[in-house]
């Protein structure tokens, strides 16, 4: 059954970066305090990497983005979060009715 949708790696000259940074923003911003989306935006670009960690994936249906993942060895160092993955840990968003990371 073909769904239209694909997984994309983006890299960091992804016209969708912007989008997806914006979504991971949205919803982990607080974890960042004072960190305004355009810093976010150059964090999340330079987390695209071509191959291995870090990197960053959408869900794409057509072009338009609708889902993402990314997998960075330690996004959380400043919080106490359990680690996960032997160290890495897992981002997994998609695009809900309210367009925000993780909302059904």
């Amino acid at each position: 059954m073909d769904t239209g949708l694909r997984i994309s790696r983006i890299d960091a000259h992804s016209p969708h970066v912007a989008t997806l940074a914006g979504w991971a923003h949205d919803e982990w911003g607080h974890l960042h305090l004072g960190r305004r989306l355009e810093a976010a935006i150059e964090v999340f670009r330079a987390n695209c990497g071509p191959a291995g960690v870090p990197s960053v994936f959408a869900t794409l249906q057509g072009e338009q983005p609708v889902g993402m993942a990314s997998l960075v060895v330690d996004d959380m160092s400043d919080a106490r979060w359990p680690v996960s993955l032997d160290g890495c840990r897992w981002a997994v968003c998609r695009a809900g009715a309210a367009g925000r990371c993780g909302r059904p």
